[in-house]
């Protein structure tokens, strides 16, 4: 697939953005109560000056800035606080609104901007004290050298802003002056490395699944619990890093050490000391529960547990530390609930918890490529974004210098300086979500100003914060930390009544306030990611490039490499916790101090690779490496290996027999379509006997297709219908609410006020309480591996289902999916008509574009100004073209590619790139969104890096002077 050619010439784009401030100014003077006040001049004013000349005071020399015609800047100065300084000026010019509200996110002042509706959100995200922990970074960990490019950084963007009402800087400012006396503040260096937070917020890891484990408890046993999250496939789907191991002798990770058969798993052995839980549910009496992990206790349906961990027992009693197992699970649930409501509503950058943060990485050596040298591509997957969460630039020194250090380009945040991911001179590198484990929530026994730790008690720590609301009063919250972390369950209403209902025995401590769940996150301790961002961007060989990772503390990432000496190179960075006791995989007693991290993982023990003899490296949110190699725990809830086991195989398939890759194959992979799922269930639908012709209509859709998921193809419209309604017959049903779509809404047995659910009392009406883009099941690939699981089981348990008004229950594999068949083509049939030839995936699953603030919340005509879409994408859940949706929810696409690049190494000129929506921020400016067409039909345009390419790629030239 060949790349882009060259983009439209200035002179159509001139008159394309004419006409798009005509239009957008006749919507202006149509919104009612709006339009009135504004007019051609407010819409013009922040668009940004691109060419000719502008004084940028600190400047030490001149600065030109080239943008080629999809506005992408390179930014050429003789040194880095020049670069730096420019840089903060440009990002400024064309995302300063996006970069703002991220600020008032990270330190908990949205309210400030929006108004009272987002109180609740600044008071959890006040709770977690990211802008303290940024403070506390820049303070004490930060180099003296990155605290100066932050500063000019800093400079820049305030250089920008000076002299400049809110509407000359960006639309929103003009909407948001209509409602409130909001006006941007200057920029400071920790506004930059708070952002670093929450990048880690969102890439968090398995919190979701530790209250999600948690909250099934209510209405599943431990068994089926086990059933919904089976082992990783190690047997099937390869790890990220494949040759090496701890060396016992040195204590450290090495990839010439061969794992011995017998080392740890990292789970460690059922202690009996950890989370007690018993048989519970359907399961009632006949089934034994087991551990989880290390330190994991084991209860029966029969007997009694006296530990220290929490837990559920249907039929026995487990005792925990005086409080019931039931009466501990209620309090828990109640407050897990809570808390997960409530970390629905914290504002989604990377995207909503679930199977869908990720991304692919893979590089290939030039030992397998047609150009001699390694390709390397990425494409991370987030949530859409209006503007894209990436911003492409290059910063390159006129003459690399001990006073100008850097020639670096790739993809960047709008409110940081460096570069995040791309290449420079010498080498290039990747991200991908590691998906290590590095929270932990704990259940905490409260009393008054105190909580209980071992035999005593500890006072919480206590700082009060102030709350300032446009148009209203401001609100005064008082912020509760334990020795393990803030209480984020305050932050919620609901939990006034934690412990009201928990009878204790004799032997309990005074109940007090009830419980409280805290939270432990490594991205709350000060780290030293913002000096290895820009280590990263000097690094010049594979020493230098993991020295660099050495100090990227959070997110914990996977990070691939390439140089052009033709090496390639895996590098697991991250601050991850050693737990002497627990897995991490429920929520901890917090009272139990053998449940307290002991420290972290040190670097020499990560694992990493280094041309390996296989010839490329893939990472895909798969395991990094087998247990047996690395006996430390990073986490028991990696994703399961689908899209990585499939670029495997493509590279495999395109190498053997001494082929090679080349980029067009590079690119081609990328929008690879496969649905691995479809492989595995088609064989059993294609069986089934179809008696009601329109049912059996759309079945013959099925016949002949190959598994690929194509925005025009009605198979695999059809079959992700069916997959989606396998799902909820099978699984969905038979959750909590607490797990289900909102609007989700079943009749069931009337559960027991203080005992598991009763399967012969009452039925009544229960709805789904949760965002449908994070419900549960939610199709990913972990969904995947426990359908593989049961599927050759006709009779497994899980394929029951209640009756519903045209079908009975069904007890067999064939029965369910008849029936999802049946259910599927009458939610098309609504959906798509009853044509079966006129229906297509994409038609189904279609990406909206939508402004994070005023496009979701504004007026109806700013809606219509700032939103774009729709666009029928193909891709699926799961898919190297992962154009993530959630089964639970519906089609829409909540995750995509968030930008796709292909490096040719060493000849940097012939790399490729895109973004999803464009370099601008303005939503009347002409790169809005004007890569998001070829974005789609997953097309690149040429990556000019060299000075005589980018001179050649450039429409516009800025200078900017001292």
């Amino acid at each position: 697939m060949p790349a882009n050619t060259p983009p439209p010439s200035g002179k159509k784009k001139g008159r394309r953005a004419r006409l798009i401030v005509i239009v957008l100014v006749l919507a202006l003077v149509a919104g009612v109560g709006y339009g009135a006040y504004w007019g051609v001049s407010t819409v013009r004013a922040s668009l940004p000056q691109t060419t000719g000349s502008l004084q940028l005071k600190g400047l030490s020399g001149p600065v030109d800035v080239r943008r080629d015609s999809y506005g992408v800047p390179q930014i050429y100065a003789n040194t880095d606080q020049d670069l730096f300084r420019a840089q903060g000026f440009v990002q400024a010019q064309d995302r300063f609104y996006e970069m703002d509200v991220r600020r008032h996110m990270t330190s908990g002042r949205l309210s400030e901007m929006f108004g009272k509706s987002q109180v609740d959100t600044d008071a959890f995200l006040r709770t977690l004290g990211w802008r303290q922990t940024a403070q506390k970074e820049y303070d004490t960990e930060l180099s003296a050298q990155t605290k100066k490019n932050l500063q000019s950084y800093s400079d820049g963007v305030n250089a920008y802003l000076e002299g400049r009402d809110g509407k000359d800087i960006s639309v929103e400012y003009a909407a948001l002056n209509f409602t409130n006396d909001y006006k941007p503040a200057k920029w400071t260096p920790v506004d930059s490395v708070a952002w670093l937070k929450a990048m880690a917020w969102d890439l968090r890891g398995n919190m979701q699944d530790e209250i999600d484990r948690s909250l099934m408890t209510s209405r599943l046993s431990q068994k089926q619990i086990d059933q919904l999250y089976p082992a990783y496939p190690y047997d099937r789907n390869k790890t990220v890093v494949q040759e090496g191991g701890v060396n016992e002798a040195t204590g450290k990770f090495d990839p010439d050490t061969v794992p011995s058969d017998n080392a740890g798993s990292g789970a460690g052995a059922d202690t009996g000391d950890g989370t007690g839980t018993g048989t519970g549910g359907s399961d009632t009496g006949s089934d034994t529960g087991t551990g989880t992990g290390a330190g994991t206790g084991a209860g029966t349906g029969a007997g009694t547990e006296t530990g220290t961990g929490i837990g559920t027992d249907s039929a026995g009693t487990e005792t925990t530390g005086g409080v019931t197992a039931s009466d501990a699970t209620q309090n828990l649930d109640s407050q897990l609930t809570s808390l997960s409501n409530t970390v629905d509503d914290i504002p989604q950058i990377f995207g909503p918890a679930g199977s869908g943060v990720g991304s692919n990485s893979w590089v290939v050596s030039g030992n397998l490529t047609t150009t001699g040298k390694p390709l390397l591509a990425n494409d991370p997957h987030l949530a859409p974004q209006l503007p894209s969460i990436w911003y492409q630039m290059g910063l390159h020194c006129r003459s690399v210098s001990p006073t100008c250090q850097y020639d670096v380009a790739g993809y960047t945040f709008s409110g940081m300086p460096g570069v995040i991911i791309g290449h420079n001179q010498d080498i290039a590198w990747g991200f991908t979500n590691l998906g290590a484990d590095v929270t932990d929530l704990y259940l905490e026994k409260v009393d008054g100003d105190f909580y209980q730790y071992g035999k005593g008690k500890k006072r919480f720590t206590v700082r009060n914060e102030t709350i300032k609301v446009a148009g209203g009063p401001s609100k005064k919250i008082v912020v509760r930390s334990t020795n393990h972390g803030p209480v984020v369950s305050d932050r919620n209403s609901e939990l006034a009544k934690v412990g009201d209902k928990a009878p204790v025995d004799n032997a309990a401590p005074d109940r007090g306030d009830g419980y409280a769940v805290s939270l432990e996150w490594t991205a709350l301790q000060p780290g030293k990611t913002m000096d290895s961002v820009f280590e990263l961007d000097r690094a010049s060989d594979f020493t230098s490039f993991r020295k660099a990772a050495r100090d990227f503390d959070v997110p914990s990432q996977n990070l691939i490499y390439a140089d052009t000496k033709n090496n390639i190179g895996y590098q697991a960075p991250g601050k991850i916790p050693v737990r002497a006791e627990g897995d991490g995989s429920m929520p901890a007693p917090g009272w139990d101090p053998k449940y307290k991290w002991s420290g972290y993982i040190p670097f020499d023990k990560m694992p990493y690779e280094y041309n390996p003899k296989r010839g490329y490296i893939v990472t895909a949110n798969q395991a990094v490496v087998d247990p047996k190699a690395e006996p430390d725990l990073l986490t028991t809830d990696w994703g399961y290996g689908t899209r990585s086991q499939r670029i495997t195989d493509l590279i495999e398939s395109k190498t053997k027999d001494g082929g090679k890759i080349s980029t067009d194959d590079m690119q081609t992979m990328q929008m690879d379509n496969s649905s691995e799922i479809a492989k595995v269930l088609m064989p059993y639908l294609l069986k089934i006997d179809v008696s009601d012709p329109a049912v059996r209509e759309a079945q013959k859709l099925l016949e002949g297709w190959d598994y690929t998921q194509e925005p025009d193809s009605a198979a695999a419209g059809y079959f992700n219908g069916v997959w989606r309604n396998v799902l909820k017959l099978a699984f969905g049903n038979k959750l909590p609410k607490e797990l289900r779509a909102k609007g989700d809404c079943l009749n069931v047995p009337r559960a027991d006020d203080t005992g598991p659910l009763d399967d012969q009392g009452q039925l009544v009406r229960e709805c789904g309480e949760r965002d449908p883009d994070s419900a549960q099941p939610d199709g990913g690939d972990r969904w995947f591996e426990v359908v593989r699981d049961i599927v050759k089981d006709p009779d497994n348990a899980w394929w029951t289902s209640a009756p519903d008004r045209n079908d009975g229950a069904t007890k067999t594999r064939d029965q369910l999916l008849l029936r999802a068949m049946k259910d599927a083509r009458w939610e098309l049939t609504a959906k798509l008509g009853k044509d079966v030839s006129t229906w297509s995936w994409g038609r189904m699953h279609q990406l909206e574009l939508t402004n994070q603030t005023l496009g979701t919340s504004g007026p109806g005509f700013l809606k219509t100004m700032l939103n774009r879409g729709p666009w029928n994408l193909g891709g699926g859940e799961a898919a190297v073209d992962a154009t993530g949706w959630n089964a639970a929810g519906g089609y829409d696409v909540i995750w995509v590619p968030s930008m796709r690049m292909v490096v040719n190494v060493g000849d940097w000129d012939k790399s490729r790139w895109i973004n999803l929506t464009g370099a601008s921020g303005h939503a009347y400016s002409a790169h809005y969104t004007d890569q998001t067409d070829k974005w789609a039909k997953g097309e690149l345009f040429t990556w000019s890096f060299s000075p005589n390419a980018v001179e050649r790629s450039t429409t516009d030239t800025l200078q900017l002077k001292p």
